[in-house]
């Protein structure tokens, strides 16, 4: 019986220590069961025990030996599974028994604590920072725990890690995304509060992530308005362009974002700006198809003959048939659309 698996590897000893049957588990350990036995995923009784919170159950399988620093084969320890889940108890047991609270796993890399910050388990972090957790722990991207608290919009985590001394502009993730971009780029409501938060402690409102864009270019492509709205009432340089010369209008444009075209207008965006090929906010709009975008656009004077790097206008891009019908009603010559000067 104490052999027996099932097709994941897993043995009596796992199903025991999962469902929390601390007699099962200790007659099991009695009659020989292996403690440090691993399933097909790397996980060990104790890795199971602590995802489900028994504490009892994981301080016994501890006292017979089990190794606190086991690791799956994605890298993740018990420590890690019960932060996750957001088991107080287990987590002060599994350190008071020496795991390592600077340990990393996962796809990510995460430590305990950036684990902790993404799922918004504020008393987790709480406890992780008690017992000397790194604030400024970096996962393989580069992100650190404010990073990871911001990008799933946990509001009070990110407040708590601010008042820690967590660093208002660092930077990570593929993108070099400082805090106050992440959140502008994510459209979700609940960022909004975090991106108040992070201006309120003096981020940078023209930080830029790796390829020169600022937190407004973020906020515009993705649509978020009341991130917009946050940004320029801080200042944020509504004619800030990116490396290839992109300002936050031709994001918006191009992504259709109606509401934040309208804002970047209204605030003196200019509606001829050109990115370092050349092409304009209504270049973008038009191949993209965004009917909306477009109307705003030539209702506030876009050039409809504005030709970018290799002498294409805005009808050259269009695809959509309501948007050439609009391009040609504002005047577009015909001969553009066929390459004719």
């Amino acid at each position: 019986m104490l052999s027996k698996r099932d097709k994941m590897g897993r043995k009596l000893l796992h199903w025991a220590a999962f469902c929390g049957h601390k007699r099962l588990v200790q007659r099991l350990l009695e009659k020989g069961a292996d403690v440090a036995w691993e399933s097909r995923s790397g996980q060990t009784a104790l890795s199971w025990a602590a995802m489900k919170g028994h504490e009892t159950v994981v301080k016994l399988l501890l006292e017979k030996g089990a190794d606190v620093e086991c690791r799956s084969n994605g890298g993740e320890m018990p420590l890690w599974w019960a932060v996750e889940k957001g088991h107080e108890a287990v987590v002060k047991l599994l350190l008071e028994k020496g795991a390592n609270v600077e340990s990393k796993g996962g796809y990510y890399g995460h430590t305990p604590l950036s684990w902790a910050a993404e799922h918004g388990h504020e008393a987790m972090v709480k406890i992780l920072l008690e017992k000397g957790a790194d604030v400024e722990c970096r996962c393989t991207g580069g992100q650190t725990p404010l990073w990871w608290a911001v990008e799933k919009g946990r509001e009070a985590v990110v407040k708590l890690l601010l008042e820690k001394g967590a660093n208002v502009e660092s930077k990570g993730g593929y993108y070099g995304h400082t805090p106050l971009s992440r959140a502008a780029w994510a459209a979700w409501d609940w960022h909004k509060g975090v991106v108040k938060l992070l201006l309120e402690k003096g981020a940078n409102v023209e930080s830029k992530s790796r390829d020169g864009r600022t937190p407004l270019s973020w906020a515009a492509e993705s649509g978020h308005e009341a991130a917009v709205k946050l940004l320029l009432e801080k200042g944020a340089n509504v004619e800030s362009k990116s490396r290839d010369g992109r300002t936050p209008l031709s994001w918006a444009a191009e992504s259709g974002h109606e509401a934040a075209v309208k804002l970047l207008l209204e605030k003196g965006a200019n509606v001829e700006s050109k990115s370092r090929d050349g092409r304009t906010p209504l270049s973008w709009a038009a191949e993209s198809g965004h009917e909306a975008a477009v109307k705003l656009l030539l209702e506030k004077g876009a050039d409809v003959e504005s030709k970018d790097g290799v002498g294409q206008t805005p009808l050259l891009w269009a695809r959509d048939e309501a948007i050439v019908k609009l391009l040609l009603e504002k005047g577009t010559d015909m001969k553009s659309k066929d390459g004719v000067s």
